[in-house]
């Protein structure tokens, strides 16, 4: 999985690191006035991402990982909150999708929708179809990921949509019929003031989810969850709270859920309801922008292909400081989480047991 890509077409060596706007490293953050806080080609740790860096990351996944699939997490502009506008928002969404569909050509890629992907930021209004202009502007440039005409619809209105788990050629993957699910959980972000009014079911998201799963139920199903915002701390509670008891009541279906949106890696037990028994997991991933501080990285998983449960997790990171040095990219296995953590599997009750 990729996410929070936050792409800089902007991004110009040479440029201040330190400058006093919220994103540095870009052709009006002035020269810089010492070589230690020049921006280097390939990113700097207090901005976003460069064009090196992501066919970087494209090329590290085409020729080394060779996924079946890619999850796509969301956010892909830029942190220049003083100068973007409207039309800069929908121009550069048009554009890292054009550059993931090219990057990414040889596999199936399943989106999700971040709460940076519209304008204003964070603004993200379910209440009714097709209220968000920016949105609106952009999101038929998805349709290319989607291809299904009653999918299309609930994500050109609302910003959700599910669909079967094949790769590229439409072959299906794994033993049982499994969907992968993509929530525009941007509606429980607290900072979307949207969400200060959504006391029902904006969008009716968790009432389709909820038959979605019933759906898969029928036949033996399962799913797989992907959205942005994860049911953490900034997820209000009246979306939280429901989305956590249709998890619990369809916890033999949804297999496991992919996050983002903290730019930092962890992860989730979800438990139940009522026993407090550990009966999911969710994964939230890093960032592919090194803003603030953090290497750009990606996550792999590999599957069961009798249960769709995960067997194994890895992150790749990006050696920033080794593509400045020598203008060489150099991605790395940073750790496999059961090397890592001595886990004996990836189960919930495994994480929960080391988690305490």
């Amino acid at each position: 999985m990729i996410s929070d890509i936050h792409m800089d077409y902007d991004y110009t060596p040479g440029m201040d690191t330190k400058c006093p706007k919220p994103l540095c490293c870009r052709s009006d953050s002035g020269v810089a006035p010492s070589p230690d806080r020049a921006a280097g080609k390939w990113g700097d740790f207090e901005c976003d991402t460069t064009t090196h860096t992501l066919k970087s990351l494209f090329a590290e996944i085409t020729d080394n990982i060779k996924p079946d699939v890619v999850f796509w997490g969301g956010d892909s502009i830029p942190h220049n909150l003083d100068s973007l506008t409207f039309d800069t928002n929908v121009a550069i969404m048009k554009n890292v999708t054009a550059d993931v569909a090219a990057g990414l050509s040889s596999f199936k890629v399943f989106p999700t929708i971040g709460n940076h992907d519209t304008y204003p930021q964070d603004d993200i209004k379910m209440t009714t179809a097709r209220s968000n202009p920016a949105i609106n502007e952009w999101a038929p440039t998805w349709n290319q990921f989607i291809q299904d005409d009653e999918q299309l619809k609930t994500w050109l209105d609302y910003g959700y949509f599910s669909l079967p788990l094949t790769n590229k050629n439409g072959t299906k993957l794994g033993k049982t019929e499994t969907r992968v699910i993509s929530l525009n959980s941007n509606i429980c972000y607290d900072l979307n003031f949207e969400s200060m009014t959504a006391f029902n079911d904006p969008g009716d998201q968790l009432g389709w989810l909820e038959t979605q799963l019933l759906e898969l139920e029928k036949v033996n199903g399962t799913a797989i969850m992907l959205a942005h915002v994860p049911n953490l701390d900034e997820c209000t509670r009246q979306y939280g709270r429901r989305y956590h008891a249709l998890s619990d009541r369809f916890q033999h279906i949804i297999r496991w859920g992919m996050y983002s949106h903290i730019h930092q890696e962890q992860y989730q037990v979800v438990r139940d309801m009522v026993t407090h028994e550990p009966i999911g997991m969710n994964f939230i991933v890093g960032s592919v922008t090194t803003y603030k501080g953090k290497p750009p990285s990606f996550n792999v998983v590999y599957l069961d292909a009798e249960t769709m449960l995960p067997i194994d997790y890895e992150t790749h990171t990006f050696d920033l400081e080794h593509a400045n040095k020598y203008d060489e990219p150099k991605w790395d296995l940073k750790f496999n989480y059961r090397d890592e953590y001595g886990l004996k599997d990836l189960s919930p009750s495994t994480f929960y047991n080391h988690s305490k």
